[in-house]
């Protein structure tokens, strides 16, 4: 396919030459984006300012922001004439993650809704993503199942390459009785009433 839209050539270079399989977007993957992940049959051969300029095997290639989501370029130089270069951008866009392990955590009444989550999810080994814990009953009551509401959020040096398929999540926990701690015994004194 020849890039359009935001995997737009130079402008130089719009009307004269394509790049064949050069996708606009690719997902995401935890490592740099090169001709291996099916940037294929690259070999252009057009004709520039009146030279001929031919794209083989030969051609160095180079790229640029080829790893984290954003626009990604990469470029070619003809090894024959290194001023004679060709470039082209695409995008890589953040992966979805999948959820899984949700776990509220159960608590014993307090008078409030607040309690924590955890759960696992699918980034690349050696990203660093740290997701949010905070979450609330549905209500303070005590009770068994008990609904608990939570927002996914997520931080860290690569949360910008990850998203979430939904905003929110669901999970069930339970809000134990509070066992009571008696003190200050005292009994009153009376008049013999028989």
């Amino acid at each position: 396919n020849n890039l359009a839209g935001n995997g737009t050539f130079v402008t130089e270079l719009i009307s004269l030459c394509s790049i064949s399989n050069l996708k606009e977007s690719y997902v995401y993957k935890g490592t740099d984006y090169t001709l291996e992940d099916g940037l294929t049959n690259v070999a252009v051969s057009t004709v520039i300012l009146g030279k001929t300029f031919t794209l083989d095997a030969n051609a160095t290639v180079s790229y640029s922001d080829n790893r984290n989501v954003g626009t990604a370029t990469i470029s070619w130089t003809n090894d024959a004439d290194g001023n004679d270069v060709l470039s082209g951008q695409f995008e890589i866009t953040p992966k979805t993650l999948t959820i899984s392990n949700i776990k509220a955590e159960n608590k014993v009444y307090d008078g409030n809704t607040a309690t924590t989550v955890s759960y696992t999810a699918d980034v690349f080994s050696g990203d660093v993503v740290t997701f949010g814990t905070a979450a609330t009953f549905d209500n303070k009551n005590v009770g068994t199942d008990k609904t608990v509401n939570f927002d996914y959020t997520k931080s860290g040096a690569d949360a910008n390459n990850y998203k979430f398929a939904s905003a929110t999540g669901t999970a069930k926990a339970n809000i134990t009785a509070r066992e009571l701690t008696l003190s200050n015994f005292a009994a009153s004194n009376k008049v013999y009433d028989g």
